[in-house]
């Protein structure tokens, strides 16, 4: 994804653009933020994100006058997409559920077990609400290009759209549908939509939603109810408010929420890395006056199409405006403008609105700073990539039983991004769980807790680290503060009254 962005944007040579200047002025933005985050090390991957979906948008809208002629690759993109939702829902969860029950999953698999159970789609995405959401974003996209065709590819288009729309009800995403919904409803305000066909799109949407609802087993219409995703999501946002409270101006830094979370996370609420609300996590994470500039611009930029556009309603732009602002607008109760994927193909699609301008003759100076610069983001973004790959498979290899492999590509995520602290807390575990190397185990620990100090488990494996090498009051002193940190983790407490029981004997031994 960095390489074809790195394409798109070096032959972007409009250089006086304003975009250009923002990228430029974002980046000592985004890197002082990273160093005043709670959690530096996490900081780098969703900045960079950022920085990279900005780029995209840049190298879109530099082909933006030709963008009608892509019509028929989104009809494919959205026929893969509906259809990969299809097969998923009637054969794929099912057989791979069973695949799952015959190794007799325990732990973390159970979790994924009942995930499939659920026989809502993933699609390739880490939520079936993100795959609701891409969905969102390319059919109103399709079907709008579709009505203003004829022949094959009016057909290949309203197929899709068809094809799209099942698989958009088969994820059974509540807030996907809401947001198309909304985003119609604002189209039909401006005149971009017939009232007719709004009003006949929200009476679908309305049965679809109500039919998700009831087949969902997670209360949907009980918000009471301890499962519930809005209770569930209720306490993330109100955990955000929390940090806003205790970090109001600076925040603790992008990528912050996930770090912070546990340590005011209560009874009843979920395990989550996001606040299921761009404004509140956006507010937690940059502090409130960046908060708001950033909440603010999100929704001008994605809605801003949608708001004021006139153009013919029966053309992909067209489409693409609603699809962009269905997209803004579900972030108001999920979390997928945190998601690479999604983000940077919203800014592409976002890039594709831009009205044509002629595009000026680049100072070379300026040309230079920005190819380098944006070499420069796309090694950061591939190092990130990267590095959750090996991760992936050191994290396999442990499953397996295979420590050595799994400290080889713990090293190998490290070395693709040294700043990140999953590596070395990885790495730290696979060395005690092989029981050598204790030294290095502590050193890997030492480098995760300084890239992620407020990380409860990077201090406990720091806390086991030192155990192993006989630092009992080390090892106290990280189990209390890993304590501190999750006060709702079960273990914790019990291991630092373990090392705090383990202290006090030598002293009771001790002469008087």
């Amino acid at each position: 994804m960095a390489l074809f962005i790195v394409v798109a944007a070096v032959s972007a040579t409009a250089a006086r653009r304003p975009a250009f200047v923002w990228v430029f002025a974002a980046v000592p933005l985004a890197l002082v933020a990273t160093r005043a985050a709670i959690a530096p090390g996490e900081a780098v991957e969703p900045a960079i994100c950022i920085l990279l979906a900005a780029l995209a948008g840049i190298g879109a809208a530099h082909v933006s006058k030709r963008v009608e002629t892509f019509g028929l690759l989104f009809a494919v993109l959205l026929m893969f997409a509906g259809g990969r939702a299809l097969y998923e829902t009637f054969w794929g969860l099912t057989a791979a559920a069973d695949r799952l029950r015959e190794t007799v999953p325990a732990g973390d698999a159970l979790a994924v077990l009942n995930r499939l159970e659920q026989g809502r789609p993933y699609g390739g995405f880490s939520t079936p609400a993100a795959l609701g959401c891409f969905l969102v974003m390319t059919l109103p996209a399709v079907a709008a290009w579709a009505f203003g065709k004829r022949g094959a590819a009016r057909a290949i288009g309203l197929g899709a759209a068809a094809l799209g729309a099942s698989g958009l009800i088969a994820t059974r995403s509540v807030s996907a549908m809401a947001a198309l919904a909304c985003a119609l409803a604002l189209a039909g305000l401006r005149g971009r939509v017939a009232p007719r066909l709004v009003a006949l799109s929200a009476a679908v949407i309305g049965l679809a939603i109500l039919a998700a609802a009831i087949m969902r087993p997670d209360a949907v219409f009980v918000p009471t109810r301890e499962d519930s995703p809005w209770r569930l999501r209720a306490g993330n946002v109100r955990v955000a408010l929390d940090i806003v409270r205790d970090h109001p101006l600076a925040g603790v830094g992008p990528g912050g929420f996930a770090e912070a979370f546990p340590h005011y996370r209560r009874a009843g609420d979920n395990e989550s890395r996001h606040a299921h609300d761009l404004p509140a996590e956006l507010l937690a994470e940059w502090g409130i006056p960046v908060g708001l500039f950033l909440s603010a611009s999100f929704f001008w930029v994605f809605l801003g199409p949608v708001v004021s556009g006139r153009e013919n309603p029966r053309t992909l732009t067209s489409g693409l405006a609603v699809g962009v602002a269905a997209f803004a607008i579900h972030n108001v109760a999920d979390f997928t403008a945190f998601l690479p994927s999604l983000l940077v193909f919203a800014a592409a699609c976002r890039g594709f609105l831009v009205p044509s301008v002629p595009i000026e003759r680049a100072i070379p100076a300026v040309r230079a700073g920005w190819v380098a610069l944006v070499v420069a983001i796309a090694i950061v973004a591939a190092g990130s990539g990267l590095a959750r790959d090996a991760l992936f498979d050191a994290r396999e290899a442990a499953t397996s039983g295979d420590h050595a492999g799994a400290l080889r590509f713990a090293k190998q995520a490290e070395r693709f991004a040294p700043w990140d602290a999953d590596p070395p807390q990885f790495a730290a575990e696979a060395r005690m769980a092989s029981r050598a190397g204790a030294d290095a185990a502590l050193d890997d620990a030492e480098r995760a807790v300084r890239r992620a100090p407020s990380r409860a488990a990077a201090r406990m494996t720091r806390a086991r680290a030192r155990t192993a090498v006989g630092d009992l009051p080390g090892a106290y002193a990280d189990a209390a503060e890993a304590q501190r940190l999750y006060p709702l983790h079960p273990d914790y407490a019990a291991r630092r009254d373990a090392l705090a029981s383990a202290l006090e004997k030598p002293s009771e031994a001790a002469p008087r």
